[in-house]
């Protein structure tokens, strides 16, 4: 498999997530929808394995004062509701009321019903990964995380806002724990 191209040193690439603890059959029993008709449902970009192709990793001119020297470029439209694929990262399963401590940029907590999806790209990643937080670049984000559903389970990943223009960095808002190391910095 061939690195996207700018691909930052210090990250192992890979278009999908990877599941610690238990099998990714489990964690994929977890995510189904109880809606016999969602089985029909095609996401292009899980189908394929792949992030929205219009998506570029970026150096940034002038790093985020945060996040690092990455982005995440459009090159071309993208349309306001777009689904951009998974974030990939290492998956680990915890209860809602459990708190894991904060491993950073790379990293989301995601709840789930009752149970807590953690999704650290740290190591693991795709270009996902690499969308930084809002704060200090745009006054609001432009995408934002959700659940794509795809024939029948669900996949965490991202979506535009609205519509992205050519050359455009994607920016997500990274949550109240961001925005108070943000306000402390």
């Amino acid at each position: 498999m061939s690195l996207p191209r700018n691909w930052p040193p210090g990250f192992r690439y890979a278009p999908t997530s990877v599941y610690e603890d238990v099998s990714a059959h489990f964690f994929r029993h977890l995510l189904v929808s109880p809606d016999p008709a969602s089985q029909n449902r095609i996401a292009p970009c899980i189908e394929e394995r792949r992030v929205h192709p219009l998506l570029s990793i970026q150096k940034n001119e002038k790093p985020h004062p945060l996040a690092g020297q990455f982005g995440v470029f459009a090159q071309g439209k993208i349309p306001a509701g777009a689904e951009l694929g998974e974030y990939a990262g290492i998956v680990s399963f915890g209860q809602r009321k459990e708190k894991r401590p904060f491993k950073g940029v790379h990293c989301w907590r995601v709840p789930f019903g009752q149970a807590v999806f953690h999704v650290a790209s740290d190591e693991v990643a795709n270009e996902l990964a690499f969308i930084n937080d809002f704060r200090g670049l745009q006054e609001r984000p432009n995408v934002r995380t959700t659940w794509i559903l795809h024939r029948g389970s669900y996949y965490f990943g991202f979506e535009t806002i609205r519509e992205i223009e050519p050359m455009e960095e994607l920016l997500v808002d990274y949550g109240k724990t961001w925005a108070t190391k943000w306000e402390n910095a």
